[in-house]
């Protein structure tokens, strides 16, 4: 059984910048314990929990049915959002692997630790300059991770980029970076 990521500063700066948006469904890319798709299902509106780990998206699975919201929520497993029809989404939010690796990061660590063989924020930046014009994403980047490299891939790609909320930590500082197409 691998770990899933439990709520935290990351997850709840997300969150508060999904409930300042407008729209009628979303995608949690990545959603681990499910608990940003289970607080927008508590609004009324669809959500998709999205993670490529059975373990995590078994978890989002049981949070949306202890909180009573199952009914608003899919739950699919999958890499990023690359199996849905992204046509039929207003909204998509990521809290990607950010940390850099070190000698102490474990194949338990995936879903904080960058990869060396899998770029995961790289991927849903070109999954975001593919999909439809008009969706908007949010996502998560600490200063762990250089932004001005993230908002230079997306410049690259076609889309463009706004940091819509913040968070200074003693070890980082976290960013929520809206991204249009």
């Amino acid at each position: 059984m691998s770990p899933v990521y439990p709520p935290s500063e990351d997850s709840f700066l997300l969150l508060d910048a999904v409930s300042n948006r407008k729209f009628k469904v979303m995608v949690d890319v990545g959603s681990g314990s499910g608990v940003i798709c289970v607080e927008v299902a508590k609004r009324g509106l669809r959500a998709i929990c999205s993670d490529i780990d059975f373990e995590a998206a078994a978890a989002s699975r049981r949070r949306a049915l202890r909180e009573g919201v199952y009914p608003f929520i899919d739950v699919v497993v999958g890499d990023l959002a690359r199996h849905l029809r992204l046509d039929r989404v207003d909204l998509i939010a990521f809290n990607p692997p950010y940390l850099p690796p070190d000698e102490y990061s474990t194949d338990l660590d995936r879903a904080t630790v960058r990869s060396p063989k899998n770029d995961a924020i790289g991927n849903f930046l070109r999954m975001v300059s593919g999909g439809p014009r008009g969706i908007v994403a949010l996502l998560v980047v600490s200063s762990l991770t250089p932004l001005d490299e993230v908002i230079r891939m997306s410049a690259n790609l076609g889309i463009k980029t706004r940091i819509v909320a913040r968070l200074k930590l003693f070890y980082e500082e976290l960013y929520v970076v809206e991204l249009t197409h």
